[in-house]
């Protein structure tokens, strides 16, 4: 049941001080506040590793902004611990970019990446 009635006066009246009652009043959408999980990511972090071949690389992407508008994508790869190499991509706009990504993403897994999360 709402804390509102039907004449727009609050069951609350009586119960919250009227400069709380004023807040929950005003703040209707508080429970949109929650985080959410991005379904594009415009980050990713990937590795590979295999101590029996001492193979140990990363693989990042990342998309951004550039000054006219567009996005790039910058792609940076090389061995765990080193600075490796990079390259960047100009695309259109950002969700050209961002399909890039996920296609350069999708490639690195079936070649053995694994997405790495910072934590």
């Amino acid at each position: 049941m709402s804390p509102l009635s039907r004449h727009g006066k609050s069951r609350w009246n009586g119960v919250l001080p009227p400069d709380i009652m004023e807040e929950s009043l005003l703040d209707h959408d508080m429970f949109d506040t929650v985080a959410q999980l991005e379904v594009f990511p415009t980050d990713l972090q990937m590795r590979r590793v295999d101590p029996a071949l001492n193979m140990r690389r990363f693989y990042r992407l990342s998309v951004q902004p550039d000054l006219f508008g567009g996005a790039t994508l910058v792609r940076e790869w090389g061995r765990i611990g080193f600075r490796g190499q990079m390259m960047v991509e100009q695309h259109p706009d950002e969700g050209r970019a961002v399909t890039a990504l996920m296609r350069l993403a999708a490639v690195k897994r079936r070649r053995g990446y694994e997405t790495h999360l910072n934590s």
